[in-house]
């Protein structure tokens, strides 16, 4: 999707951004399909186990995996965390949605979501320049401006 139409891709990454909306959800407007349904797709093809195809598929929406529900919850919130703190969504303004299903299946709570966020905010920016370096998120956060944790934070 990304090699072959780059003009479209480069489209979603900007509506994602200027709209405070998942991307996603913008590639389902201008493809019909998200790159989490094309990736398992491709892992259909090149005959890759069927879990790692349930979690691509459904990282988005854990609540629709129906065989690895706990897998599909891990990158979910792996998922969420990672749009907070890119940019692609503005935690300030708008708020990825930590799927209640995800926290429980994980037994994790807010604390836990924070301290693997502070852990992964280390480095999240250098890793998305190097796979998108044509797309800047429209700010940056600052671990000393937050405060305490909540589930809208992520």
């Amino acid at each position: 999707m990304y090699a072959k139409r780059p003009d479209l891709a480069h489209q979603a990454l900007i509506q994602s951004l200027e709209r405070g909306e998942s991307l996603f959800r913008i590639e389902r407007e201008i493809f019909g399909f998200d790159y989490g349904q094309l990736g398992s797709e491709l892992m259909r093809l090149w005959q890759l186990p069927v879990n790692f195809q349930e979690i691509a598929r459904h990282h988005f929406e854990p609540e629709k995996a129906q065989h690895y529900p706990l897998e599909t919850a891990i990158v979910h919130l792996a998922y969420t965390i990672t749009q907070a703190e890119t940019g692609f969504i503005n935690a300030d303004e708008q708020q990825p949605i930590v799927s209640p299903l995800a926290l429980k299946l994980t037994k994790l709570d807010e604390n836990d979501l924070r301290s693997i966020r502070i852990e992964a905010q280390k480095n999240v920016h250098e890793v998305l320049h190097a796979m998108w370096p044509f797309v800047e998120p429209p700010h940056k956060k600052n671990l000393a401006k937050q405060d305490q944790p909540h589930c809208k934070d992520f």
